[in-house]
């Protein structure tokens, strides 16, 4: 694993990532997409070398690392600037669980990207993330509607794309000041959420036509 630490304007930006260790350096073996964070470097005994960056808030990307469990070690070394961080990137791991130590730490959270993991529910302190505006839990295996996401009132998008969710809390969604988008493609709802007037929301609800893989059954 990579952990790197760089300056950027207005304070220190900080990045993780996994790495195959050689001697002294190590070269990045997960590339983050090139608009949103950093392409591949090397680390040596006296830092990372930067490539790109995202602006000066510190990012936390651990994506395509095997993880079964958020690495409790980390808490320590980004005990710092924790509470800057606003974008934690943990796509493509086998995550089963996040406790309720991952939410309170990066309790300043504007995006939280999970897709692609072994996720079945998110515990009860994601009620913390009160400034968190967008979380990609696709590709998980969530068989209930995470409704502890309907009190975050800063979210605006909650993607939930090839779940196993058969209900949806329409009222509670509609509900939500700033919600803008639900994705629940590839899921196999119930009759009654495809019979919602999406015209009649405030938000978009997207769906997969009807009869497409993954819908429930008539």
């Amino acid at each position: 694993m990579l952990i790197g630490f760089a300056w950027a304007r207005g304070g220190p930006s900080a990045f993780l990532a996994c790495a195959d260790w050689s001697g002294l350096g190590a070269r990045v073996r997960s590339r983050p997409p090139s608009h949103r964070l950093w392409s591949r470097g090397r680390a040596t005994g006296a830092g990372v070398r930067r490539i790109g960056r995202r602006g000066p808030e510190p990012v936390s990307y651990l994506a395509e690392c095997k993880l079964v469990s958020f690495p409790v070690a980390i808490y320590k070394v980004l005990r710092t600037v924790a509470e800057r961080i606003r974008l934690v990137i943990l796509a493509d791991n086998e995550l089963q669980t996040l406790s309720g130590k991952f939410m309170t730490t990066f309790g300043h959270l504007r995006e939280l990207r999970l897709e692609g993991n072994c996720l079945h529910g998110l515990p009860d302190e994601v009620g913390t993330l009160q400034h968190l505006q967008a979380i990609d839990l696709s590709r998980n295996q969530f068989q209930d509607f995470p409704e502890r996401l309907t009190a975050l009132q800063a979210l605006e998008t909650i993607n939930l794309e090839e779940n196993e969710i058969v209900d949806v809390p329409v009222e509670k969604l509609a509900a939500m000041a700033s919600l803008k988008s639900v994705n629940l493609r590839r899921n196999p709802l119930n009759a009654e959420v495809r019979a919602v007037a999406r015209p009649l929301l405030s938000f978009d609800l997207l769906l997969s036509p009807e009869g497409a893989r993954g819908d429930a059954a008539p």
